[in-house]
């Protein structure tokens, strides 16, 4: 598969991201607040924007990434890493899930335990998403020998 053509759930999910999900906020400070005081200071009066952007990251970032991060791992040259890839992915997209609902919770009741339970899940994500990007773009700027029958 064209490697640029693996980018393109992600271009897709991140338009979607930017159009509907108000991209200038800052949602990584909001995701790593911990607790209801300094979520709520991040917030500060838009709400409603956070949490479009928590719904538009759950329907059309999260699928996006994690489509183009299996897709690029078909074009891995091994087959564990293939495999590693599509876990780390798979994996991440569900901490990114469950980050989003609590964080969507804690927009609602205002409870500590919610925001600290978003932080527990977006440190996850994030520590699952390192690798898998690495092993993305390892995919995404491999070298691949063409078969002289296609061309």
């Amino acid at each position: 598969m064209s490697r640029w053509l693996c980018c393109l759930p992600l271009l897709v999910g991140g338009l979607v991201y930017a159009l509907v999900g108000h991209p200038t906020l800052p949602i990584v400070a909001f995701e790593l607040a911990g607790d209801a005081a300094t979520a709520a200071e991040v917030v500060g009066e838009r709400t409603g924007d956070f949490r479009a952007a928590l719904w538009s990251d759950w329907l059309a970032f999260i699928p996006g990434y994690l489509v183009t991060l299996c897709l690029l791992a078909t074009r891995l040259p091994r087959r564990w890493a293939a495999a590693l890839l599509v876990v780390l992915a798979v994996a991440a997209a569900g901490c990114d899930a469950m980050e989003n609902r609590h964080l969507l919770t804690g927009l609602d009741d205002g409870a500590d335990a919610s925001f600290a339970a978003g932080r527990a899940w977006a440190l996850a994500k994030f520590a699952l998403l390192a690798p898998a990007l690495a092993l993305g773009l390892w995919g995404l700027f491999r070298r691949t020998e063409r078969d002289p029958s296609t061309s």
